[in-house]
């Protein structure tokens, strides 16, 4: 399923590594990542500023997982 199709809204997006919460309009998420892509890039495109990401040299360490988190 792409950005475009997502049926709610509102986006919620959370991680249960960091702790990491947001909720989006659904406006304001398919302007941020783009109207065609699919949702497991987008939350790559959210959470790339997340301090917990993999790095190149221990990609098993720090690993941020973000998943939607709507009911």
């Amino acid at each position: 399923m792409n950005s475009q199709n997502w049926p709610f809204e509102t986006v919620e997006i959370a991680c249960d590594h960091c702790g990491r919460f947001g909720r989006y309009h659904k406006a304001t998420f398919l302007e941020v990542v783009g109207e065609q892509i699919e949702l497991p890039q987008a939350l790559e495109i959210v959470s790339q500023d997340c301090p917990h990401r993999a790095n190149d040299l221990d990609p098993m360490r720090k690993v941020c997982r973000p998943y939607y988190a709507q009911d």
